[in-house]
């Protein structure tokens, strides 16, 4: 691919992408009147190390926490990694800290991917409510979601197939068409992990997306230092409230929640949806990134 060409993708990846899909978006189809959550159990997904809690009986409601490993930020992640090892590091250290990091979102995130598609064969149009995602910003979010599944599957294999070929050659010219294939590489895959294991799923139709947090509790746990700690617990504590608030309100006997792995909310839960029963899923993945947890 000629360096102008390549150019022109890059440009392209998103800002195109977009207006595409925003042409071109589905109008997702709802599931056949009547058809309900299809039970199984959920420690034959594939990729599960552990279940917690037990699903409610037929005709009663579940809420099904698939446990996320966080994608952090570089500049947080820089931060945190600094506090943690008591000295300054050095930008080959964090380089490779964050590079470690991101393999292990991206390896948790793959296997909750084909949890999704599992659990959504169960029922079209499964219900997952996603963390850091509010009311306004779900039309954005399903958008970018066609828009970056879309460059995957086109662009991507052939920025990957001018990176080989430019490895071959030699010369300035070849050297800044790899650095430019490779910038559109990590570019893709950082805006892929962002939006999570459920991007392939939203993209296909598969589920429907909704909005985990209230926009004002959001804000006000957002990260920061405080007192040494990163995370305000009074303010988690009042954001996984008003989580639990919301996926009360929910219609369906099922419903899939992707929340970062710390997060508990089934004290939340007891309060708003007494009668709803509570389960944390966690994949093989996921005890890797931390330790067994």
């Amino acid at each position: 691919m000629p360096a102008d060409a390549l150019l022109i993708l890059g440009a392209a990846l998103l800002g195109i992408a977009a207006l595409l899909a925003w042409r071109l978006w589905p109008t997702r189809q709802p599931g056949p009147a009547g058809v309900e959550f299809r039970p199984a159990p959920l420690s034959g997904l594939s990729g599960v190390a552990l279940v917690e809690g037990e699903q409610a009986p037929q005709g009663g409601r579940t809420v099904l926490h698939l446990r996320d490993w966080h994608l952090v930020p570089r500049d947080l992640f820089d931060k945190d990694a600094r506090a943690q090892a008591g000295r300054e590091l050095k930008k080959d250290e964090l380089d490779r800290l964050y590079a470690e990091h991101l393999d292990a979102v991206e390896k948790v995130q793959t296997q909750l991917d084909a949890v999704l598609r599992e659990l959504a064969a169960r029922k079209l149009g499964l219900p997952v409510y996603v963390e850091g995602l509010t009311d306004d910003g779900v039309n954005v979010f399903r958008l970018k979601a066609t828009a970056l599944s879309d460059v995957g599957a086109e662009q991507i294999p052939e920025a990957r197939r001018s990176l080989a070929e430019a490895k071959k050659l030699k010369g300035p010219q070849a050297a800044d068409l790899a650095k430019q294939c490779e910038a559109l590489i990590a570019r893709h895959r950082a805006e892929s992990l962002e939006l999570g294991a459920v991007l392939g799923p939203c993209a296909e139709g598969l589920v429907e997306v909704r909005a985990l947090d209230d926009a004002e509790a959001l804000k006000a746990a957002e990260p920061r230092w405080l007192g040494g700690e990163l995370f305000d617990p009074a303010a988690v504590r009042a954001r996984e409230d008003a989580m639990a608030k919301r996926l009360a309100q929910a219609k369906e006997l099922v419903v899939v929640v992707l929340l970062g792995g710390e997060h508990d909310l089934n004290g939340a839960m007891a309060r708003h949806a007494p009668k709803a029963r509570y389960v944390r899923l966690t994949v093989r993945a996921y005890r890797e990134a931390s330790s067994g947890r």
